[in-house]
């Protein structure tokens, strides 16, 4: 039987070319930047278009163990970064064993 439980979205967890954290890309976006740039790393010599909005990794977020999280790949770095934001914002870290996620 499918749980058709209300759900709700209460923490911020993002990571864009502007930054990462709801702070940072406020930030940015409220000062009027664009972070587009020379795509640099990889080679686009033959591309035709050589600018991107690119993301830069983030280091790992305080509340993770980062000898753990400098192992896992460019994708899960930046998924488990937004998660631990989003529980952090949402003030639920500390609980995150107990709910469903």
């Amino acid at each position: 039987m499918i749980d058709y439980s209300p759900i709700w979205i209460t923490g911020v967890g993002a990571l864009s070319p502007l930054g990462a954290g709801f702070d940072d890309i406020s930030r940015a976006l409220l000062a009027g930047e664009s972070h587009i740039r020379l795509v640099t790393d990889f080679d686009v010599a033959e591309h035709p278009c050589q600018i991107a909005g690119q993301l830069t990794l983030p280091a790992a977020p305080s509340v993770l163990d980062a000898a753990v999280y400098d192992r896992l790949c460019p994708l899960e770095q930046c998924i488990a970064s937004c998660c631990a934001q989003s529980l952090v914002d949402a003030g639920l870290w500390s609980r995150r064993h107990e709910l469903r996620i």
